[in-house]
């Protein structure tokens, strides 16, 4: 495959979800499905950041290798491509995940979070939620693009959040009482206080907002001072520190109705927001970026959601192609 990446431009390792999103733009142009435009959007995908261009070297790398190998598994999972587009991304993201162990790359910080993702227990694809009931009676939402483990023992109830949002509302346990709630992120733990409440990993932080009783936010290093999270709430922290209380965003728990609620949120913040619902891209021209958003957007329909977008401010979507959309000045 011709080259379409400038390995002398490649910065640090790119999250799971932009290795999604290379695996995804491969699968569509292994299968022949590019045109003159399409080809030159992933061209402009990938010079949008470095992490795009160093998400779409691996996966051609990897692809690449093997194709070459005789084993009779790695041929196996490469017939996938001729397969549903699901699982394509899925077997290129799983060959990438065999290829890290085999060059000795496993234990980047990037690799253990896709592996982590790979094996988890329950998981959300870009655009779905999902509600569960726990054994104790709890709720547990998990937004797009999530993925937990879940583990009641004797000694506690657990959540691991491995990538994403989760929504929960806690329930008295009647099975093992006094065991606590635990969600722990990559960057602390949150334990529940009889409470209803948000959780956030963005790769860099992990949030946590507050909408019912409390939750106690403990970093892995013990010496580090924690904080209680009072209901009205929200903090966040990154595994060094913790940054101090302020009042709560709604739209960490509208997610769960479906919408997403914008309280004279910036254009830029929207449109990160949104996108997380949405396969392909989703830009803006910097010239809207002081636009501010008030309202409720559905998030099962974010085509909509970008309709009233247009009916409500100065902008217009412009599709390239239906998974490259751009909001342009009118």
């Amino acid at each position: 495959m011709e080259a379409l990446v400038d390995n002398n431009h490649i910065a640090a390792n790119p999250s799971y979800a932009t290795l999604q999103q290379a695996a995804e733009w491969f699968a569509m142009l292994h299968a022949g499905e590019f045109d003159t435009e399409e080809r030159a959007a992933l061209q402009a995908w990938l010079e949008q950041d470095n992490a795009h261009r160093l998400a779409w070297q691996q996966v051609e790398n990897v692809m690449r290798k093997f194709q070459h190998m005789g084993d009779d598994a790695a041929r196996q999972t490469l017939h996938t491509l001729s397969q549903g587009r699901r699982r394509v991304v899925k077997s290129i993201l799983a060959l990438c995940l065999i290829s890290a162990g085999g060059w000795s790359i496993a234990r980047q910080p990037a690799v253990q979070q896709w592996s982590g993702i790979l094996m988890a227990q329950h998981t959300t694809r870009i655009g779905e939620r999902r509600r569960m009931q726990l054994a104790d009676g709890s709720i547990l939402w998990l937004n797009t693009a999530s993925a937990v483990n879940i583990d009641y023992s004797a000694s506690q109830r657990h959540i691991q959040l491995v990538a994403g949002e989760v929504w929960v509302q806690t329930a008295t346990d009647t099975m093992q009482p006094g065991r606590p709630f635990i969600v722990s992120t990559r960057h602390g733990q949150l334990q529940a206080l009889g409470t209803r409440f948000n959780v956030l990993d963005d790769g860099q932080r992990s949030h946590v907002a507050v909408f019912e009783g409390a939750v106690a936010i403990r970093l892995q290093q013990a010496d580090q001072p924690g904080l209680i999270v009072q209901a009205g709430e929200q903090s966040s922290f990154d595994g060094i520190s913790i940054q101090p209380a302020h009042e709560a965003d709604p739209a960490m728990e509208s997610w769960t109705r479906g919408m997403l609620v914008a309280d004279n949120l910036p254009l830029p913040e929207f449109v990160a927001r949104l996108e997380r619902y949405r396969r392909g891209h989703l830009g803006y021209d910097p010239a809207l970026s002081h636009l501010r958003i008030v309202g409720a957007f559905p998030l099962q329909d974010t085509d909509r959601a970008l309709h009233l977008l247009e009916q409500t401010l100065p902008v217009r979507v412009h599709r390239l192609l239906p998974w490259w959309v751009t909001l342009e000045s009118t």
